[in-house]
């Protein structure tokens, strides 16, 4: 219920975004496109987009040509991750849980405090189960400073995740998966603890 609660806020702030002047419309790669392409892919495909902003006026849009994404880590990037992040205890694959900061899609369930600190609990309870190494991390805590205490997030140090993995914002948050040998799979925008779990086979098995 609350999963289908957050879609229909999402695709709300995505047009009422998108009716705004003053955009500009890229792919992920950096090239133009039209907004009549833009709206193509997203509904034809179903494809999320992300954003950025240039200045106080204009905001660029991207899409990402799958929701879900892959590849292997170069060893530097590889051993900064695994000084932040891994646990020896836990091992791997490692699990990143990533929120962008507050946007119009996530403010509605942030409003509604008490009860998604339930609803993310019981979801990490879900994806931690078995001794698994889960971190949630923020690039900004602003407006959600009681939630990320309570949920113990933590802040994404030296923007390592943000540069590693999620360069654009993706509304709703998203997550990655990696293995011991630098491999991840992951998945931008809202996602569920099973999508997590799956991934978390995979890279196991790898």
């Amino acid at each position: 219920m609350i999963l289908k609660m957050l879609s229909c806020v999402f695709f709300l702030f995505l047009s009422t975004h998108l009716l705004s002047q003053n955009r500009v419309f890229e792919d992920l790669d950096g090239n133009r496109i039209s907004k009549e392409d833009f709206f193509n892919i997203i509904h034809n495909s179903g494809n999320l987009y992300a954003y950025k902003a240039l200045h106080d006026t204009v905001i660029t849009f991207l899409y990402a040509g799958s929701r879900d994404f892959e590849g292997k880590l170069l060893e530097g990037d590889f051993q900064a991750l695994k000084k932040l992040y891994h646990s020896n205890e836990k091992g791997f694959p490692i699990i990143i849980q990533y929120f962008p900061g507050v946007d119009d899609c996530s403010q509605h369930f942030i409003s509604r405090r008490q009860e998604m600190i339930r609803f993310l609990k019981d979801k990490d309870r879900k994806i931690a189960k078995g001794k698994k190494n889960l971190f949630s991390v923020y690039k900004s805590n602003k407006g959600i400073e009681i939630l990320s205490e309570q949920l113990k997030w933590r802040p994404d140090k030296s923007n390592l995740i943000e540069h590693l993995f999620f360069p654009y914002h993706f509304p709703c948050g998203s997550y990655v998966v990696v293995n011991e040998k630098g491999s991840y799979r992951g998945y931008f925008g809202e996602y569920g603890a099973n999508q997590i779990l799956e991934d978390y086979k995979i890279l196991k098995l790898d």
